[in-house]
């Protein structure tokens, strides 16, 4: 992998493609290459609530996810890895993250803060009814604690939401803060604040709120 400006999505499931979607045009617009990382296959309830069809059934997610979101956007240049992210993995440019696991989660953060070149990481999480979106920049010692320890435990991980048609309004709205955070980051060039987003998409919602959990001064 080289540096020629890439964004790199792990996870392609329900908060991931959405994500694809919406960076579809914006990839296009910024020159960037999109690498998508899942290992897993497109399964039948997975059209209920995630963007592929019956059509991509048993085929994997990268694959369908590319070709859905080059269909949107045809000059988008979309890398599919049939793959799990390790530890010893190495990423240049953004990095979103939409996996279920908090153990995954540190795995992927460790291999971020090792490559030492990606300056903005964003994890995007849903549960039934909520979300939370971080945007941070992992090479800063202080976003790097901080985003470790506001992690929860591997068995306080929020269930995923229902396979139904109720959890696409939150999808959506997660997947446009995510595509915020890119958009802000090409127009800056730098992510210098820490910043935290709790949506509540329950029935007293919807509510979306942003924190900067920690701002550093820079000369």
């Amino acid at each position: 992998m080289n540096n020629n400006r890439f964004i790199a999505l792990v996870g392609a499931g329900s908060i991931g493609g959405f994500v694809a979607t919406t960076l579809a045009y914006m990839a296009r617009t910024y020159a960037t290459r999109l690498l998508i990382f899942d290992y897993d296959t497109v399964e039948h309830h997975n059209s209920t609530n995630q963007i592929y069809r019956q059509s991509d059934v048993k085929i994997p997610k990268v694959i369908a996810c590319a070709g859905i979101t080059e269909f949107l956007a045809k000059e988008m240049d979309v890398v599919p890895q049939q793959q799990k992210v390790t530890e010893q993995d190495r990423f240049y440019g953004p990095v979103i993250v939409a996996v279920d696991s908090i153990g995954e989660r540190r795995k992927i953060f460790a291999a971020v803060r090792d490559s030492m070149m990606v300056p903005l990481l964003i994890d995007a999480r849903s549960g039934v009814g909520y979300g939370t979106v971080v945007a941070l920049n992992p090479m800063d010692p202080h976003h790097a604690d901080t985003y470790l320890a506001r992690l929860p435990e591997d068995d306080e991980t929020a269930p995923v939401p229902c396979a139904n048609a109720d959890s696409i309004p939150l999808l959506y709205a997660i997947a446009s803060i995510v595509a915020q955070h890119v958009n802000s980051y090409y127009l800056k060039g730098n992510m210098f604040q820490y910043k935290e987003s709790s949506l509540n998409y329950t029935v007293i919602g919807p509510t979306i709120m942003t924190s900067v959990v920690n701002t550093l001064i820079r000369k």
